[in-house]
């Protein structure tokens, strides 16, 4: 029984990072294409050498865990908020309004994550964007705009195209998944450590 549960948090697991790595490399392509229709310009978008942004992935990997999708909430937080009286009065009966508190918690956790990534970089000596002419930004590493921005796309992809691209990654065979998901784990974590003792060895 043991060795079954295993399979399967290992499957869950293998399709959780493709699903994420996929989304670094969309997230990657997005900037690359906003950049260039914004400011003409095309230039590196991220901090791998890899044509990932893993904040990307991690972002929405990290949300799903959380809170599930806005329909579902069956994330380790969205389960808790499905138990509580609120959930029980009016939640559960308005779908604007659970769509109006995935938003927020979003929110929240996209603002922190970015927070978070973007001082990591500045102490490493990277600037890999900059708010600092935004409204309300903090350390112009996060700003309200962009924050809103960020909570808002990802609460749409969450509702309409996450369980899309799960019930697909589903479909590829499993040894497939696993042997993929793991062989660009560890491509990444390479280029992620080579190019950090390149970064200190700058400072």
């Amino acid at each position: 029984m043991d060795t079954v549960k295993n399979r399967e948090k290992l499957r869950y697991v293998a399709r959780l990072l493709l699903i994420g790595e996929l989304i670094s490399f969309a997230g990657w392509c997005f900037e690359k294409v906003g950049r260039f229709v914004v400011y003409g310009a095309v230039g590196d978008r991220g901090f791998l050498w890899l044509p990932l942004c893993p904040i990307y992935g991690i972002s929405v990997v990290s949300i799903y865990l959380l809170l599930g999708t806005p329909l579902s909430f069956r994330g380790v937080l969205g389960k808790r908020i499905c138990r509580t009286r609120l959930w029980r009065k009016s939640l559960a009966r308005s779908k604007a309004l659970r769509l109006s508190l995935y938003f927020v918690v979003v929110f929240f956790v996209a603002t922190a994550i970015e927070l978070v990534t973007g001082l990591s970089m500045k102490a490493l000596g990277v600037t890999l964007w900059d708010y600092s002419e935004r409204f309300l930004n903090i350390f112009g590493v996060v700003c309200l705009g962009y924050s809103v921005l960020w909570g808002a796309l990802i609460t749409l992809f969450m509702g309409v195209l996450w369980e899309r691209i799960y019930a697909a990654i589903c479909r590829i065979p499993i040894k497939i998944t696993v042997y993929t998901a793991f062989a660009a784990l560890g491509f990444i974590c390479v280029d992620f450590f080579v190019r950090c003792f390149d970064a200190i060895d700058k400072l």
